[in-house]
């Protein structure tokens, strides 16, 4: 009964100081700041639109890693739920560590290794897709920046201009 207590009472003094650590402030800054980007979504000119694009560049990261599949002997057998599986938890890899880079290859060969593919293609094939998918970031990007100032409205540079 006495080491009963005894964990009870360190379990409280631990999360009572917890409270007041630079961590747990990080986390609840972090919390607050995400469920201020989930409220933002009410204030989207349009919503449809808005809602579209994002279900297509969650499908279009699917289909890049769907197509991904054949270019390696060992995945090219796998069916549309591993790439949504790959998918799933390659996005948490994603968010856990900036950019994916270390985590995104594990968590796919973690993925896939429920599938039966060996760790080496298995991992192989997560820094496959990890890398084409941030080589098309970096080449999309570079092309829409080049290409920005032929679609820039007039408005917008007259807005600027006046500002000066």
């Amino acid at each position: 009964v006495a080491v009963i207590l005894l964990l009870i009472a360190a379990a409280w003094y631990i999360l009572r100081n917890f409270k007041k650590s630079a961590i747990y402030q990080k986390i609840l800054n972090l919390a607050k700041g995400v469920w201020e980007g989930v409220l933002s979504v009410k204030n989207v000119d349009n919503m449809p639109v808005f809602i579209f694009y994002s279900l297509f560049i969650w499908l279009m990261y699917f289909f890049m890693i769907y197509s991904c599949f054949f270019s390696l002997s060992a995945t090219e057998h796998l069916s549309v739920g591993a790439g949504l599986a790959c998918l799933v938890f390659g996005t948490f890899g994603f968010i856990t560590t900036q950019g994916g880079i270390g985590a995104y290859p594990l968590a796919i060969a973690g993925t896939l290794a429920l599938y039966g593919i060996d760790f080496n293609p298995a991992y192989a094939f997560g820094w496959l897709a990890w890398l084409t998918q941030t080589f098309l970031m970096l080449f999309a990007g570079a092309v829409a920046l080049g290409l920005l100032p032929l679609f820039k409205p007039k408005e917008t540079t007259l807005q600027t201009q006046e500002v000066e």
